[in-house]
């Protein structure tokens, strides 16, 4: 029967105030703390996980939006954006961190016996796979894709992890920096233009064939793309979202098409 307790509230009293406490002592977790005490913190954030809050901005509404139920959840101050943003950068993880083993400990026996559909004689881990990004100003050695972290180095050539949805038996090669370069310089011209516009300003393949010159501005730098050749026939541009004006990065392609104009930089504007 209900009594009027929330369900988050029967929820966290599953959780051991007491070891938890335990583990904020040990790293003195509330020491000087005016505000958000680290349980607040914890139900905040076991809060946005439970509801799939997605930022900091969205749990400090969602939560207000309730803010006469917070007590009877469980929370004894306010939640504001700027200060759980603030405890959760400054405060110690190690805190959470012996809690998650606190309550590991707590589940595993639960579970000890019941079947997992395999039959496994040692103890079986579930790991979390979600990619936690990185700085690239602090790790400069490793860059991000959709399906992870991966090294700078050559060996780690993200085009291997590209995933092409077709029925044929075609395999895609991976060519290194210089068989690519061998090919550009075996290309005959036309086709050489033709590659290094496609890849030093990111136009598709059918909108580099639109191109004609009044479409050029070198008094502004800009390269206008306003139609598109396909199998003989003259479209649009693809779709609206690229109809957006940017700058293409490093221009080679313009730099190879058009040296007598002393640019290397151009602007994309679709229209």
């Amino acid at each position: 029967m209900n009594s009027g307790r929330t369900v988050f509230s029967q929820l966290m009293d599953y959780l051991p105030t007491y070891e938890f406490q335990k583990c904020v002592n040990r790293y003195s977790g509330d020491y000087r703390c005016r505000s958000l005490s680290c349980r607040d913190q914890f139900l905040a954030m076991a809060f946005a996980q439970l509801t799939y809050r997605e930022s900091l901005r969205d749990i400090q509404t969602c939560l207000r939006s309730i803010s006469g139920k917070l007590y009877h959840m469980g929370f004894r101050g306010t939640i504001a954006r700027s200060t759980l943003a603030d405890a959760n950068e400054s405060r110690d993880w190690r805190i959470y961190a012996d809690f998650a083993q606190t309550l590991i400990a707590i589940a595993r026996p639960l579970y000890a016996h019941d079947p997992i559909g395999v039959e496994l004689n040692q103890s079986l881990y579930a790991l979390d796979s979600t990619t936690i990004d990185l700085c690239l100003s602090l790790f400069p050695w490793a860059f991000k894709h959709r399906y992870g972290l991966i090294p700078r180095i050559q060996e780690s050539n993200p085009m291997r992890f590209v995933r092409c949805r077709t029925t044929s038996g075609y395999e895609a090669m991976i060519l290194t920096p210089e068989q690519a370069y061998s090919v550009l310089l075996n290309l005959r011209e036309r086709e050489r233009t033709l590659m290094l516009l496609a890849s030093g300003t990111g136009l598709r393949i059918s909108e580099c064939l639109g191109l004609q010159w009044q479409d050029v501005s070198f008094a502004d730098a800009m390269i206008h793309v306003r139609r598109t050749w396909t199998c003989g026939q003259v479209g649009v541009p693809k779709s609206k979202a690229s109809k957006g004006c940017s700058t293409s990065s490093g221009s080679m392609a313009s730099a190879i098409l058009f040296p007598h104009r002393g640019s290397n930089r151009f602007r994309i504007t679709r229209s």
